[in-house]
């Protein structure tokens, strides 16, 4: 499966700054990490708003089925994703059950 949800950068580990020349600077790690949040950002951000990452809908079946080792969902409740197939925005709410289940929202 190829998805392309994009997640917002991990804090490095390592330090993002170091003292130059009685200077603080980013370190590689820094200049790293905000460059990838800068990016996140422009994509998926914009004067207009919010923009939701695109998945086919068979990705949102797996995705939404999807737990980790521990046995965790690992899609959030409120997760939102633009529906390519069925050209529809799709948000996880809780079936009842602790499960996410992707519906369509629906605008009135």
């Amino acid at each position: 499966m190829t998805t392309n949800i994009n997640n917002v950068p991990n804090v490095p580990i390592d330090s993002m700054f170091e003292l130059q020349d009685k200077t603080i600077v980013l370190t590689s790690a820094g200049r790293n990490f905000f460059e990838q949040l800068i990016t996140y950002f422009y994509t998926n951000f914009s004067n207009e708003g919010l923009v939701a990452p695109t998945q086919s809908a068979s990705n949102i079946t797996t995705l939404q089925n999807f737990k980790n080792a521990n046995g965790q969902y690992k899609v959030a409740f409120g997760t939102m994703l633009y529906d390519s197939t069925d050209k529809t925005l799709r948000v996880a709410v809780d079936d009842g059950t602790g499960k996410p289940v992707f519906k369509t929202a629906t605008l009135t």
